[in-house]
């Protein structure tokens, strides 16, 4: 009776759990570059935590269930910031879907502007950067847990890198006709 209960209560944990990938990096730059390339150490951390049901959050595994307002859905996200071709900034991490990571993206897309269907949304900004998001959850088109980020079969990561390669051609060409 009690190994029920304790089964129903892990169930139930689970289900309402959203894990992403979390990492971030402020290059483009062969080998500073992490948080964009390094999909292997993010697999390996990724089946670390299914594996075992544990994670540290500074180590590429967060659990956003916890993250922001309450009341909010929770969403994965990829967010990176560049000027011209020069990645500022690169980030993996939770979103409510209205908070994103600093004051100067959040105003450039308003709320419900960025839908979590895992495809990519940008804005030029008046300070002469391009920022760029891409939200992903539960129950939306490309959800899940770990959405935002290498997933772990072999063909699905060709594909991935090579969605992340047309995505990156697409920025280019976007901030060529500014």
């Amino acid at each position: 009776m009690n190994f029920r209960i304790f089964l129903i209560l892990v169930m139930v944990q689970t289900a309402d759990c959203l894990m992403c990938y979390f990492c971030a990096d402020t290059s483009n730059v062969d080998g500073r570059n992490q948080c964009q390339t390094w999909h292997r150490t993010m697999r390996y951390y990724r089946k670390r935590y299914e594996k075992t049901g544990s994670y540290r959050v500074e180590k590429y595994v967060k659990n956003c269930s916890d993250y922001g307002d309450a009341r909010k859905p929770k969403y994965c996200m990829v967010a990176w910031v560049a000027e011209g071709e020069r990645v500022n900034s690169f980030i993996r991490d939770c979103s409510d879907g209205t908070a994103f990571f600093s004051d100067d993206v959040d105003i450039l897309f308003q709320a419900g502007t960025v839908r979590p269907d895992n495809q990519t949304s940008c804005q030029p900004s008046l300070k002469g950067f391009t920022a760029c998001l891409t939200l992903c959850g539960q129950g939306e088109l490309g959800s899940g847990d770990f959405c935002n980020g290498p997933v772990l079969t072999s063909s699905a990561e060709f594909l991935y890198s090579s969605l992340f390669f047309i995505m990156t051609l697409l920025l280019k060409l976007f901030c060529s006709f500014l």
